[in-house]
């Protein structure tokens, strides 16, 4: 059910496990123990609808790299699911090996093979197709509906790969604000803000927080908590609550809001075709852009990547590139009045602005979309500046590498020999006064997961280190980006969450 806050009157609210955020990775938590009779609370700091106020407690500073703190995140219930694009892709069993020739890549403290079954079920949540988890290729060509292979495909150093759409795409806040509406087991506060965690004898007491209007400060005890307020927000909650920890929770090895990473995007090169290759064909047949994902329910985005073989040869960090088609200009606009993929507009019109489009016959503009490597010194920190809650803003410091640049170069050369080689074309790089890179708006990487406690915030349960009953379901936890679209991943972490705290919190007798 949900709870008006003016209709609050306890000063206690107890329950069996709280839930900070109602985003993508909140609510897919909070269902999964409900089905168990387990008794949550879920709070979310926004309402039904964005409020530019509540909005406003995304602003902070930027340091570093450009980068918005406040276009792509949405402070109401169902979160960024409200304005996402609706790409997924399981991340890569290459992404969570460790990777000597990178500082800080020592890879995730789980296989990658333990996240399969999360990822099958993740797809009910994010309408994906149920039925067959099935990323590869002849997939793609089946949705597509073509017999043709892509002019990559089959080469010796690249792979295929397809991004499924969420049908949609899927929006958390439409799909599921029913069924939490009727649920015996789930209590919704909405338009309250968690400011404080406060803590006791190495456990979560409780958590604090406050009605945006009235400023009355309401208590939640529980025997667990959980964290899932994305790769930003919820560091800052951590270093923010400091009245026990006076550099914050869970950081007293200086990691928390560390290793920031995204995935850099950039308007790299151009692809001159052959003469005798017929554009038509080429963008027929993978290393496209669909002109159709807004109307396609079952759409999906193939793309090339580096293979492992190559990524560990050249030391590089994983990539991947697709091309964007002339004919795609207009079709974009019909995304100008969308506020789910308002972003996605503005990516793609950068892109399309690179290309002359009084010389388009035989040329294709080519999108890198790469891993950044961890680097401690890409951080969240605080301002001395407060919002109007009262809490530290947030500053940004995104940072790059030198790998992290090598990897777009690297990788563009491997593509550009398997294109010379099948005699499709060549790839001529932009200069660098137009080699722009910008974020996909993945923010990730910030309570890095590891089981060492001096290199990670949380355990490969996503348990805090420090607390014996606080949990993070967030991106913040990954400890690679691999160029996957984080989504996808956080949905099946959630579900893989819900499964240790039922075995090991709740076990019936």
């Amino acid at each position: 059910m949900f709870v008006n806050t003016d209709s609050i009157f306890e000063k206690n609210i107890q329950s069996d496990i709280c839930i900070v955020g109602a985003g993508a990775a909140g609510i897919t938590l909070a269902l999964e123990m409900a089905k168990h009779k387990i008794n949550v609370v879920l709070i979310e700091s926004g309402d039904f609808e964005v409020d530019k106020k509540t909005q406003s407690l995304y602003e902070g500073f930027n340091i570093g790299k450009d980068y918005s703190l406040t276009e792509t995140r949405a402070r109401f219930l169902g979160g960024t699911t409200n304005w996402w694009g609706g790409m997924c892709h399981p991340l890569h069993e290459v992404d969570f090996e460790p990777k000597e020739y990178c500082p800080n890549y020592d890879g995730w403290p789980i296989q990658r093979s333990e996240l399969d079954e999360y990822y099958k079920k993740a797809h009910h949540y994010l309408d994906l197709d149920d039925d067959d988890y099935d990323y590869s290729i002849d997939k793609c060509r089946e949705y597509s509906k073509t017999n043709k292979k892509g002019f990559l495909e089959g080469s010796e150093n690249i792979e295929s790969q397809m991004f499924m759409m969420s049908r949609g795409p899927t929006n958390y806040r439409l799909k599921f604000s029913e069924k939490l509406s009727k649920s015996d087991n789930i209590t919704v506060f909405t338009n309250l803000n968690v400011i404080n965690i406060s803590t006791l004898e190495g456990s979560v007491n409780y958590v604090e927080a406050v009605m945006a209007e009235g400023g009355r400060v309401v208590k939640f005890k529980s025997a667990n908590f959980v964290i899932a307020m994305g790769g930003i927000e919820t560091p800052r909650l951590l270093l923010n609550s400091n009245n026990e920890y006076k550099d914050g929770i869970g950081n007293k090895n200086d990691l928390v809001g560390r290793f920031f990473m995204e995935h850099p995007h950039s308007e790299c090169a151009e692809l001159h075709l052959n003469p005798d290759v017929i554009m038509d064909d080429f963008l027929d047949t993978g290393f496209w852009l669909p002109n159709n994902i807004s109307k396609y329910p079952e759409a999906v985005w193939p793309f090339y990547s580096i293979n492992k073989k190559e990524i560990k040869q050249r030391k590089i960090l994983n990539a991947s590139f697709t091309s964007i088609r002339p004919d795609t200009k207009d079709s974009y606009n019909q995304f100008s009045d969308n506020s789910v993929t308002v972003e996605v507009t503005k990516l793609m019109k950068k892109l399309f602005n690179s290309v002359n489009d009084n010389n388009l016959v035989n040329k294709v503009a080519i999108m890198a979309r790469t891993e950044q490597a961890p680097n401690p010194n890409s951080r969240i920190t605080l301002s001395k500046e407060r919002d109007f809650l009262g809490q530290r803003k947030v500053v940004l410091n995104w940072e790059l590498l030198k790998i992290d640049i090598d990897t777009i170069f690297k990788s563009l050369y491997v593509v550009n020999n398997e294109l010379i080689k099948k005699k499709i074309g060549r790839i001529k790089l932009n200069s660098d006064n137009e080699f722009n890179i910008f974020g996909g708006h993945h923010h990730m990487g910030t309570t890095k997961m590891h089981n060492n406690e001096k290199l990670g915030v949380v355990d490969s349960n996503l348990k805090l280190h420090e607390l014996n009953n606080l949990y993070v379901a967030s991106s913040s936890v990954f400890p690679t980006s691999g160029f996957a679209n984080p989504t996808l991943t956080i949905v099946a972490l959630s579900i893989r969450l819900s499964e240790y705290l039922l075995r090991n919190k709740y076990a019936k007798a």
